[in-house]
Parts: structure tokens; C-alpha cells; sequence
């Protein structure tokens, strides 16, 4: 299970830092759509939007992973199950995966195209996100919570336990 939290906080932080990479870019090198008639890309109201709905994912993905660690607490001191355990961080990896290969993918569209050039170095974020979650495919973890909670099933030990 240490091994689901901990890709579960990798990957939020990949998250973060690709958004927090962007915002300097964004402050000096992005520019708005036309249609947004401002100034500079951080008035435009789609960069806005699109830069809370990132945020608010990662901070979401962010909180399901530090609610893992009082659970991996209780579950060594014996007071929940494994099955207890499983389920919530199951949930947090899935929601840190989903969050990251979004905000790493998204990113582009904050910055526009200047950011898409190699040089830039963006690339990194998405790549680092997208290969961390092939490790243990976000549909798995999805499949497994339904059928816990279709079924009551326990998830049995797997390889990243």
C-alpha cells in the first residue's frame, strides 16, 4: 500500500510542479486570445478558468494522498483492515493520476504554442506523469473500486503492496 501512496504523492507533485512551471511562461511569454480582448494572458478569463480547474484537481488529488498517511498509520497499528486501507488509496492514486496527466497536458493550453517547442523543456512533466501512471493503470484501480463496491470484494495484495 506504501508503494500506491507514494506513486499517488509522485504524481500530484509532478502535477503541481508542471503548473507551477508554467506560471512564469504564462507572465512572460504567453499571450491571450484574440477573442479575450486583454492585454497579457493572465487576464484572459480562459487561462483563469482552465488555471483554477487544474489547481482545483491537483488540490483535490492532493488531500486524498495526505489522508493515506493517517490511514497506513491506523492500519499498522491494527485498527482498520486492509480492505479499509486498500479502497481509499486506491481512490488517491487514481484521483493523483487522473490530476496530473491532466494539468501536465493542459499546461499547453495556458502557455500556447511557444511552450510546445523541446527546448522549453514542458515535455518533461507530461512524460514523467503519463509513465509513472503506466505503472499501475489508472483503469485497474477504477475496476478494483467498483468492484469493491459493487461486490464487497477485498482487493488481495498485489504487486505494489
Amino acid at each position: 500500500m506504501r508503494y500506491q501512496a507514494g506513486f499517488a504523492a509522485i504524481l500530484v507533485g509532478i502535477g503541481i510542479g508542471a503548473v507551477q512551471a508554467a506560471i512564469p511562461f504564462i507572465n512572460s511569454t504567453s499571450r491571450p486570445w484574440p477573442s479575450a480582448d486583454v492585454s497579457s494572458a493572465v487576464d484572459d478569463p480562459m487561462v483563469r478558468r482552465l488555471c483554477g480547474e487544474l489547481v482545483a484537481e491537483l488540490a483535490g488529488a492532493y488531500h486524498a494522498t495526505m489522508a493515506t498517511a493517517e490511514l497506513l498509520d491506523a492500519f499498522d497499528r491494527g485498527e482498520i483492515t486492509r480492505t479499509e486501507l486498500a479502497v481509499p488509496i486506491y481512490a488517491a492514486k487514481a484521483s493523483a493520476s487522473r490530476a496530473s496527466l491532466h494539468a501536465t497536458s493542459e499546461i499547453y493550453s495556458l502557455m500556447g504554442t511557444r511552450a510546445a517547442s523541446r527546448s522549453a523543456g514542458f515535455d518533461r512533466y507530461w512524460r514523467n506523469a503519463r509513465t509513472l501512471s503506466l505503472h499501475d493503470p489508472l483503469d485497474w484501480k477504477h475496476e478494483e473500486i467498483g468492484h469493491h463496491v459493487l461486490t464487497g470484494w477485498d482487493p488481495p495484495p498485489g504487486i505494489y503492496t
